[in-house]
């Protein structure tokens, strides 16, 4: 649903440019010269923050959007996840906001209520930080804790 490709995916180096042809050459070289979104990996910054999922509202400081997320799972008590975002808000330690869809209106079409009534709830962000593209060695090493190797 969010027509990734393997440059905003972050595999730039499996699409060889140098080669001649192969199959989709010409989108490829068409979409690394348009190319405005990438997706990144980010942490909540509060633990025991509602589940996040698939398809949920990105946007920055100033509350416009950039991207949705694509994944989101649970490591301890942090919820670390991907998202396609615009390729300004790639940078690791950059603050993102995602508002998570209320329960029943999930999904990637999902838009908030046209109009508010006295005493509805509205969605708060989940504030979150963009990390680095793969994991720290502490990063690993916290997530042993958690998931014991086999034995």
């Amino acid at each position: 649903p969010y027509n990734i490709n393997p440059l905003e995916a972050g595999f730039p180096g499996y699409v060889k440019f140098h080669k001649p042809f192969f199959v989709g050459r010409a989108a490829m070289l068409e979409a690394a010269a348009t190319r405005s979104r990438e997706v990144v990996r980010f942490r909540l910054n509060e633990p025991g923050a509602r589940a996040l999922r698939g398809g949920e509202t990105v946007v920055n400081r100033r509350g416009q959007y950039i991207g949705r997320v694509t994944s989101c799972t649970l490591v301890g008590t942090t919820q670390i996840g991907m998202a396609i975002v615009d390729r300004r808000y790639t940078e690791p330690g950059t603050a993102i906001a995602i508002y998570p869809t209320p329960a029943g209106r999930r999904g990637p079409s999902a838009k908030p209520p046209a109009e508010l009534a006295e005493g509805d709830k509205v969605v708060l962000p989940e504030w979150a930080t963009v990390l680095t593209r793969f994991p720290e060695e502490e990063e690993k090493a916290a997530a042993k804790g958690f998931f014991p190797a086999p034995e």
